[in-house]
């Protein structure tokens, strides 16, 4: 046992650490609180053990007594006397019942800790469990998901494919097919009429005849 209290003998609980749960820090904080309170237990329990029992002084009344000196005349041998334990005597005024009742209520207490720690223990694995399942799922239903959009975008993008290709290649074919040399020929540039009076432009004045010409053509 160190000087804090807790025994080291048991080794201090390691808690894995999930995203959902219980806190780490709690959880370790509650279970070296429960350790100092067992280690002082057990420390008070091999204390009360290590005590020696007191001798029973012998009684009238014919009945032998363990450690009494065995009367004259009788032929009975004198039962060994109980052994004491090795450790510290004993405080005067406790009787074994007292120890005994002592012994007993420690262990219960040393038992109902360690139950504690252990539902503590077992709570925090359910709930890491609970939530790497619950984690699992939505896994699952976000890879459906992702597979639903990538199917969708998928057929949006044939039908946008066939409505553009479509009639693209309708509006082109007759185009080729009017062209200058046939729909296989080059198409030829059409030459500008000069004459021809700019679109929107004003329009050109006609060429006045010359006089010469207009006496030729006069009466005789």
């Amino acid at each position: 046992m160190t000087a804090d209290g807790v025994d080291r003998s048991m080794g201090a609980p390691r808690f894995d650490v999930v995203l959902r749960g219980y806190d780490r820090r709690q959880v370790d904080e509650h279970v070296a609180r429960l350790q100092r309170v067992l280690a002082r237990m057990r420390a008070d329990l091999d204390v009360a053990r290590s005590q020696p029992m007191q001798a029973v002084q012998p009684t009238t009344g014919g009945l032998t007594v363990p450690g009494a000196p065995t009367p004259p005349g009788s032929t009975r041998a004198p039962r060994p006397a109980p052994r004491p334990r090795p450790g510290p005597p004993r405080p005067a005024g406790q009787s074994p019942d007292v120890i005994d009742n002592f012994t007993d209520r420690m262990q219960s207490i040393l038992q109902a800790a360690e139950e504690e720690a252990d539902e503590i223990r077992n709570q925090a694995r359910s709930a890491a469990r609970a939530d790497e399942q619950g984690l699992r799922a939505e896994l699952a239903e976000l890879i459906q998901q992702r597979a639903a959009v990538l199917a969708d975008l998928t057929r949006l993008r044939g039908q946008l494919e066939s409505m553009l290709s479509g009639p693209t290649a309708r509006m082109m074919a007759p185009a080729r097919d009017t062209a200058p040399g046939g729909p296989d020929g080059p198409a030829q540039p059409v030459p500008p009429q000069q004459d021809a009076p700019l679109p929107g432009g004003p329009a050109r004045p006609s060429p006045r005849p010359s006089p010469g010409r207009a006496r030729e053509t006069g009466p005789a």
